[in-house]
């Protein structure tokens, strides 16, 4: 997507992973907005959505494993403001 100039974030499951808390997933989400910047395969950049708006995705989603994702996530949001 870089090559071509198309915007995008990712999100769900695999910014659930990005974010530090490791899982299956097999679904991607693909949004718009704020983002964790990280690389893949140590060199591509893949952009993926915030963590709080992963939280609210999460929120509004209300899936079991949304709401298993929410705890780790507010943790990971507390850590992440305390230093």
């Amino acid at each position: 997507m870089p090559a071509v100039e198309v915007r995008y974030l990712v999100a769900g499951g695999l910014a659930v992973n990005a974010h530090g808390y490791l899982r299956f997933t097999k679904d991607i989400e693909v949004e718009y907005e704020q983002a964790l910047i990280k690389p893949l395969y140590g060199h591509i950049q893949v952009r993926f959505v915030s963590l709080a708006i992963l939280i609210r995705m999460k929120e509004v989603s209300d899936r079991p494993q949304d709401r298993a994702d929410i705890q780790y996530l507010r943790m990971r949001q507390m850590d992440d403001e305390s230093e």
